[in-house]
């Protein structure tokens, strides 16, 4: 179906750009980090 292929596009160009956020926080130190955290 093209909403399920849709959905799993949308899904995993959402876990490259988490994977890409994290590699950019990774080489950013700890004072330039967002104080607020979700955890």
């Amino acid at each position: 179906m093209d909403l399920a292929q849709d959905s799993a596009e949308q899904h995993l160009q959402a876990v490259v750009v988490q994977r890409l956020v994290n590699l950019a926080l990774k080489g950013v130190p700890q004072e330039m980090r967002p104080r607020a955290r979700t955890n």
